[in-house]
């Protein structure tokens, strides 16, 4: 998860996107797993779950904690 922070929480990610408007609640995990297969997440297909279960923990979890820690 530390390894895609930037991703996810750095300029125009899902986050900024998410804080700004532009992104929906409901668009957010699939732009999560967007990021994380574009930043170097193998994309074989067998990482697509993986992607999915990682993008829903975090916005589940709480996306706005995960990016401020």
């Amino acid at each position: 998860m530390i390894k895609f922070k930037e991703t996810i929480c750095g300029k125009d990610g899902p986050y900024e996107k998410l804080v700004k408007g532009l992104l929906g609640q409901a668009e957010i995990p699939m732009a999560i797993v967007r990021s994380v297969l574009a930043a170097g997440l193998p994309t074989a297909e067998v990482w697509y779950p993986l992607a999915v279960y990682f993008s829903l923990l975090l916005v589940k979890g709480g996306l706005k904690t995960y990016c401020e820690i």
